[in-house]
Order: C-alpha cells, then sequence, then structure tokens
C-alpha cells in the first residue's frame, strides 16, 4: 500500500515531500514560519492547490501531537480558550467558501492568504505597540481567532495569527509554543470532518503524511533543540523571504 502512494511521483516531489514534512515538524516545534514554507511546498508537488491542503493537514496534526506531548507544560490554557470559538466559527465560514473556489481561483486565494500573513507578520515586527495597544480588547480576541480559524481551514496557514495576538499579549516564548499546540491541534481535529465532507482529507493523503512520520518527528525535536540555541528571528525572515516567493510563485502559474 505504502508503495502505491509513491506511484507517479518525480525524485524531486519526493524530496519536496520530505522537506515538507520536516517543515510541518519545525513550524509545530516553534518555528512557525516554517509552517507557511510548508503550505507553499506542497502545492509544488501537487499542483492541485487543494489535494495539497488535504495531504497537509494530516502531517500537520501528526506534528501537533508530537508538540502537545513536548510542550504540555508551557500552555496557558485560559488565552486558548478565548480564540478557540472564534476559530471554529472561521473554520465554519471557511469551509462554506472552499467548494465556490477551485483551481487557479483556489490558488490565487491561498497565495493572497499567504501574503496577507506575512504582511501581519511583518506588522506585528516593526510596528508591535500599533497591535499592542489592542490586544486586550475582547473583540481583538475574536477577529484574530476568527481569521485563524479561516486561513487555517482554506489553506493551513493560521500560525501567524496566532503569533500576533500571543506577542501582542507579552506572552513569553515557550508559552507562545506551547498554547499554539494546544490550540492547533484542537483546530486541526476539528478541521478533519469538514476537510473529510469536501473531499480533500483522504485515506490516501493520510496515508502519504503517515509514510513521513519519522521525518515529522524529527522535525519537532530538532525545533525544540534549535530554540536553545539560535535566535529565531533569524529563522522566521529566511521563511518569510522563502514563503514569499512561494506565494507570488502561486500567483503568477495562476495566471
Amino acid at each position: 500500500m505504502v508503495i502505491s502512494i509513491w506511484d507517479g511521483l518525480s525524485v524531486l516531489s519526493i524530496i519536496l515531500l520530505v522537506v515538507t514534512a520536516l517543515s510541518a515538524g519545525l513550524a509545530k516545534g516553534g518555528f512557525s514560519g516554517f509552517g507557511m514554507l510548508a503550505a507553499v511546498l506542497m502545492p509544488a508537488v501537487f499542483t492541485d492547490v487543494k489535494e495539497s491542503t488535504g495531504i497537509l493537514l494530516p502531517m500537520l496534526i501528526l506534528a501537533d501531537i508530537v508538540a502537545v506531548c513536548i510542550y504540555r507544560y508551557h500552555a496557558n490554557f485560559s488565552l486558548v480558550w478565548k480564540i478557540l470559538p472564534p476559530a471554529l466559527i472561521g473554520i465554519v465560514i471557511g469551509w462554506l467558501i472552499m467548494p465556490h473556489v477551485n483551481g487557479d481561483a483556489f490558488a490565487r486565494l491561498f497565495a493572497w492568504l499567504i501574503l496577507a500573513m506575512l504582511a501581519l507578520v511583518c506588522l506585528r515586527k516593526f510596528f508591535p505597540f500599533a497591535i499592542e495597544a489592542a490586544a486586550n480588547h475582547p473583540k481583538f480576541a475574536w477577529l484574530l481567532g476568527t481569521l485563524a480559524g479561516f486561513t487555517s481551514m482554506l489553506s493551513n496557514t493560521g500560525g501567524p495569527v496566532v503569533g500576533i495576538y500571543l506577542i501582542a499579549r507579552r506572552v513569553e516564548k515557550m508559552e507562545i509554543v506551547g498554547i499554539s499546540a494546544w490550540f492547533f491541534f484542537i483546530v486541526n481535529l476539528a478541521k478533519a470532518p469538514f476537510s473529510i465532507q469536501l473531499g480533500i482529507f483522504t485515506w490516501q493523503g493520510t496515508l502519504l503524511a503517515l509514510a513521513h512520520v519519522p521525518v515529522i518527528v524529527a522535525g519537532v525535536f530538532l525545533a525544540r533543540w534549535l530554540l536553545r540555541f539560535i535566535p529565531q528571528k533569524i529563522f522566521e525572515w529566511l521563511i518569510i523571504s522563502f514563503a514569499l516567493i512561494g506565494a507570488l510563485r502561486l500567483l503568477v502559474t495562476s495566471g
């Protein structure tokens, strides 16, 4: 069965899948920028963006499980529950929109979502006080929570939104990782039934993700090790650059 999963894939495609799985693990291990890299690499393997989104989701769920086990003591659940209810609403909104967007139109929407997330990341970096001023308002949590669920449902790129909210709340680095681990573990599980109904979460995609479990686990533990020695900002800027290139590539190829 595993052999059939790899049928029709070139050597380059297999390499990109491995890099995607490693990126998913690194993202869940603390370097969230790698999540956008994983999101833009998968369409390079599977030109159907919906299919690529469905294959990436089980990879992320597997990485979530490992991350929750590692960072379970670092989460602040009061903040998880502040953004989880609106995130579930965002998932439903994304689910309702997805059937009406397909092919090149979905690829363009996917690319613009990534660019929007990159813009938010840059806003967070250059104008932190502009966001911090509204951070404690309940509507801020509902706005970003809904956006996180929506973008996560459509393109698995909700990480930057959650990061913006938590940094604006002046949450410590390891606590950010712990909160993100639990939040996206719940969100990604919640997305699964909707993805199955849409036909983008399949057994074939799940088996393909399971074939990369060792790489995913290695990515999470590598991120945990790197967090102790390497400044995260360096990695974030590198991955922002890769994500920007990937998003522009989607815009160009989708015409």
